[in-house]
């Protein structure tokens, strides 16, 4: 379990290392300005947590709880958030921050309130 935990805790610092470098080189371009950058991933891991590890059908927080990052130049002072969300958010939050309404049907909610499209953004995703 050890040598598990140990191989996803370097896989993990090797894509926020990853993420690092595409945000500096964003800066470096100056780009950061305009340019909105999401990740995120489909689910936790167990990683230990009741003797279990990867991802079952149970319902417990080290599944429930995925990585998200919102990179925003028009809310670069956000920091971090307790908003109770989940994936089926994301489409619509993306939508709202494009200035577009979400498709017919959509069950998702933004996080945030609806903005004017502004010329020139990127919403990479």
């Amino acid at each position: 379990m050890r040598q598990c935990i140990a191989l996803t805790y370097g896989m993990i610092t090797m894509v926020d290392d990853a993420i690092g470098r595409i945000v500096a080189r964003l800066r470096a371009l100056g780009l950061d300005r305009n340019t909105v950058v999401i990740f995120t991933s489909d689910h936790g891991d167990f990683m230990g947590d009741h003797g279990l590890m990867l991802k079952h059908g149970l319902h417990f927080e080290g599944v429930i709880h995925m990585p998200f990052i919102w990179s925003d130049p028009d809310n670069a002072a956000a920091g971090t958030t307790d908003l109770l969300s989940g994936t089926i958010d994301i489409g619509t939050t993306v939508l709202s921050r494009a200035g577009l309404a979400p498709f017919h049907g959509s069950q998702g909610s933004t996080w945030s309130a609806p903005r004017v499209r502004t010329s020139g953004c990127r919403v990479w995703a």
